[in-house]
């Protein structure tokens, strides 16, 4: 399996792009600015791109209201085809987020229920109640996901729903040619819908690659021969967290030991799972405390999974969340050899093959 050996780069598309924050309707072809990057990230030595939510939507991306159709915000399907051209030319995978959980309330099976109630023949794609009322003064009840009703929950154990989910993947690999998923919320997603997709998946597209957001609890009941390939580490990814901002490896060494270690026992030996190296604080700033240097944890980022960068957090600057701020500016590439002298810890260097790139300290 590709994914196995190879180092994520994530990137937020609406904030990348400078998308607005809100769905204005407009067609703005933005999504071009993802292939413009595609040399830089090369030069890292990342060979995979994870693109957050891209598909249209109310307004961040997790809130679809079409899986066949790129957000207007960042251009046409055509558009984002181009993107996925240029980036296999440069060697560079493509993984887009599923987001299979939920819909926002703009999806067009959800207005149909809106408008025809009891009439409408999705009413049973989501989970409804119409002996009840929502906030939105809907005239039902509906789940939303974990108390969000701008998130409308789908009926996963509905056939005709998970039908329509498959056949939008499949429209993604003709179309697109992607990669792989990954799954947004598969700690909320069934076993029988995992099963059911990896088995569709491994049938689409030689090596198609799934991997899940999962936060705590056990990753072997989501990772598995007929289940997930992978799942996000983040038991280690607070770990990195701890070391780089704490100076303290305790943590990352303990939770390395517990998954990987050499007893028999250990839990995740011989899987591979992905695990983000990052440095930020809840407030979206970077922490006053002197940091470890990045090279001396990096060998703990790949013992602890396929390495994973996060471009939507931070690009080699300091940024703190103002009033009403949801989103990070778009990112702007700096030319090769451009230092920072207002970060030491963030300069330009050579990787071991010799390519150049930023390196995070």
């Amino acid at each position: 399996m590709w994914a196995e050996h190879s180092v994520f780069y994530q990137i937020y598309p609406l904030g990348f792009c400078g998308a607005p924050q809100e769905n204005d309707g407009v067609l703005a072809s933005r999504i071009g600015k993802i292939a413009g990057w595609a040399d830089h990230i090369q030069r890292l030595g990342a060979n995979a791109v994870y693109l957050s939510p891209i598909f249209e939507s109310d307004r961040h991306g997790y809130d679809t209201r079409d899986y066949r159709k790129i957000d207007c915000r960042l251009g046409s399907n055509e558009d984002f085809a181009q993107v996925c051209r240029t980036l296999h030319d440069h060697g560079i995978r493509v993984v887009l987020d599923g987001v299979f959980n939920h819909v926002g309330r703009g999806f067009w099976a959800f207005q149909d229920v809106r408008e025809k109630k009891w009439d409408s023949p999705y009413k049973d794609w989501f989970h409804i109640n119409f002996d009840g009322n929502s906030s939105y003064n809907d005239g039902f009840w509906y789940e939303g996901w974990e108390g969000h009703y701008e998130l409308v929950k789908l009926n996963l154990h509905n056939p005709a729903v998970v039908e329509y989910l498959l056949d939008c993947v499949r429209f993604w690999v003709e179309e697109f040619d992607i990669d792989g998923l990954r799954l947004d919320v598969a700690y909320c997603l069934s076993k029988d819908f995992l099963a059911r997709l990896r088995q569709f998946t491994d049938g689409l597209k030689p090596e198609f690659f799934l991997v899940g957001e999962t936060l705590h609890g056990d990753y072997n009941q989501w990772v598995g021969d007929q289940l997930l390939h992978s799942c996000t580490n983040y038991e280690c990814y607070k770990g990195l967290y701890s070391s780089l901002n704490s100076m303290n490896l305790f943590e990352i060494v303990h939770s390395l030991k517990r998954q990987f270690g050499p007893e028999q026992w250990t839990l995740y030996k011989g899987k591979h799972l992905l695990c983000g190296q990052s440095r930020r604080d809840p407030g979206g700033q970077h922490p006053a405390k002197p940091a470890a240097p990045a090279s001396n944890l990096w060998s703990a980022v790949w013992y602890a999974g396929n390495p994973l960068h996060i471009l939507r957090k931070r690009m080699g600057r300091p940024w703190r969340k103002g009033p009403g701020q949801r989103r990070r500016p778009a990112a702007q590439l700096r030319p090769a050899g451009v230092d920072r002298p207002d970060r030491p810890d963030c300069r330009h260097g050579k990787g071991p093959s010799g390519e150049r790139g930023v390196v995070h300290g």
